[in-house]
């Protein structure tokens, strides 16, 4: 599916809908504060605004992982103990990218299936099991705030293009587009002509 972004310059596009999923398919909704999305090889697991954070994502965890081992500082989430101790409660996060409301990709996001083992990745001298969001530091970039950085993980499932092509019309009809290829789903199957136009 092709998706195309809301500005001249870059790759993003604007984030809503969004939900985490956990506990036999309990819903847990919140709210983005107009907040866009960029996949980002460059990172490897999520990587989101403060607000949203502490507001919102960092409390439903808590609900849904509702374990004294289970912590969430003012930038991450995780357990004390290994990962493969942790008890999985089958959790995603789910969110809609798109630039109008007729035209959206549902993206899926496993957490527990790229759960961070504290020690071997992050040097940790004690056990501990982080879950892949964390904060983005947006130093002096004010538009870095309002934007979800989707890394390696979120590229485990999807294959990306970004397609310039046409958005060197500068004020024309053409802005640079996002093609999403699922590949757990094999949407392509479906809507392959969106590719090859």
């Amino acid at each position: 599916m092709w998706l195309q972004t809301t500005g001249w310059d870059y790759f993003k596009s604007p984030v809503s809908l969004s939900y985490f999923l956990a506990n036999g398919n309990l819903m847990y909704p919140f709210v983005e504060f107009n907040t866009t999305a960029i996949f980002d090889p460059q990172v490897d697991y999520m990587y989101v605004n403060q607000l949203e954070f502490d507001m919102f994502m960092a409390p439903i965890l808590h609900k849904i992982y509702n374990d004294t081992s289970f912590n969430c500082t003012d930038n991450e989430c995780h357990w004390n103990t290994t990962c493969d101790k942790v008890h999985r409660m089958g959790a995603s996060l789910q969110f809609s990218i798109s630039n109008n409301e007729q035209h959206y990709f549902q993206v899926q996001i496993q957490l527990e299936d790229y759960l961070i083992d504290g020690r071997s990745q992050f040097g940790k001298d004690h056990d501990s099991c982080y879950l892949p969001i964390f904060i983005v530091d947006p130093a002096q970039a004010i538009d870095t705030f309002g934007t979800w950085f989707l890394g390696n993980m979120v590229l485990d499932r999807y294959m990306i293009i970004h397609d310039m092509e046409g958005a060197s019309d500068i004020g024309g009809k053409y802005r640079p587009r996002i093609g999403i290829y699922d590949k757990k789903e094999n949407s392509l199957s479906s809507d392959s002509n969106l590719f090859l136009q």
